[in-house]
């Protein structure tokens, strides 16, 4: 299926790039894009002859100033520290998905370079003010109504989570995963990283994702089945 929210939003050639340069703040202080540090990343890589990365090396950049690569330890530049500390804001985890749409971990060169290409997983759930991408609601067709008749049958059939107490729920994690890793669990079959290959589904999710706080009524970061059909659109 293809993704309702992806957007090729970057002129990226992944066989021939070059590292933006990197943004910096009012201060004067490197702090790159997601796609400066995405680019970055991968330049890293490159030239330092691995793999993959993990979160082990990004503690490492963020605490120590240096990656340690079996018996070879990079010191870090400026830029490459301001590189992981940028991944460290939830972007590693993003870039993780990219390849496959799941998490093992690690980053390799084919989960930057598709992320790169969608915006939902390079950018997450924030919005541009500098217009470096479009916001992924935008593409959304399903109406709230639809979000909401198809989100409720989901959940009736046993689709979601469950609270400490075992109630079933849609928690703030279900509603990202589905939305970012288009999975959701079914708890019926235990099932629990199942592809939600459903369009409707996935954009319902994405509308619901903006509406959260609103739903949430007791705002316990969990939408039972009656906060759901109470959802107002």
């Amino acid at each position: 299926m293809s993704d309702p929210v992806t957007r090729k939003t970057h002129n990226y050639d992944p066989n021939n790039f070059k590292v933006p340069e990197f943004r910096k703040d009012k201060d004067g202080k490197l702090d790159p894009t997601d796609y400066q540090a995405a680019v970055g990343l991968k330049d890293f890589m490159q030239r330092n002859n691995v793999l993959f990365v993990n979160g082990d090396h990004q503690w490492e950049a963020n605490s120590k100033g240096t990656v340690t690569f079996g018996d070879r330890v990079v010191q870090l530049n400026d830029q490459e520290k301001a590189m992981f500390k940028k991944l460290s804001d939830g972007l590693l985890d993003r870039l993780d998905a990219g390849d496959n749409g799941t998490h093992d971990n690690v980053v390799g060169g084919k989960d930057i370079d598709k992320a790169i290409r969608n915006s939902w997983i390079l950018h997450g759930n924030k919005t541009s003010s500098e217009g470096y991408w479009t916001d992924p609601n935008k593409s959304v067709s399903t109406t709230k109504q639809q979000a909401k008749e198809r989100l409720v049958e989901l959940m009736e059939k046993g689709h979601g989570a469950r609270d400490p107490k075992g109630e079933q729920t849609f928690s703030s994690g279900t509603i990202e995963s589905a939305v970012n890793r288009q999975r959701l669990a079914d708890l019926k079959k235990n099932e629990f990283d199942k592809y939600l290959d459903d369009p409707t589904a996935v954009q319902g999710f994405v509308l619901l994702h903006k509406d959260f706080h609103n739903v949430d009524t007791d705002k316990n970061g969990n939408l039972t089945l009656e906060e759901l059909k109470n959802w107002k659109v």
